[in-house]
């Protein structure tokens, strides 16, 4: 079994790392210190606090296992939003405005007027990112 990181998805997520002491600690006085004990190595934390991470993330458990192998969704803002290493897709507006981000540069904007499923919309992120690059 794959070894859960807590600072690998705390770097993808970047979530509030006080909120997030709160979910993993609820009933210790001092939440952040717990937290940052976890951070530095010396303890870890178990499957309980693990499935409340992500309950508070939004995600499935599993997707915090596997942070750099394929997209994973998540709620932003308001938004859906769809990351994978240092690319970002967010759809806007009731999922008809979609942006897709390398870093903090915007590299394509567009309405989406169709429906598609899931691994449709998987595949139509990747076109748009191989065109890119391409450019």
């Amino acid at each position: 079994m794959e070894k859960f990181d807590l600072n690998k998805v705390l770097e993808f997520y970047k979530p509030d790392q006080e909120a997030v002491a709160k979910v993993l600690f609820p009933h210790n006085n001092f939440p952040q210190a717990a937290l940052r004990r976890v951070l530095t190595g010396p303890t870890t934390i178990d499957a309980d606090q693990i499935a409340a991470l992500a309950e508070f993330l939004g995600v499935l458990v599993g997707d915090l296992y596997a942070i750099d192998t394929d997209w994973k969704g998540a709620f932003e803002h308001g938004h859906l939003t769809f990351k994978k290493g240092e690319y970002k897709a967010i759809l806007n507006y009731k999922g008809s405005f979609l942006s897709v981000y390398k870093g903090k540069g915007l590299i394509e904007t567009e309405l989406t007027a169709t429906t598609m499923t899931i691994e449709s919309f998987i595949n139509h992120i990747n076109n748009i990112i191989k065109a890119n690059n391409n450019d």
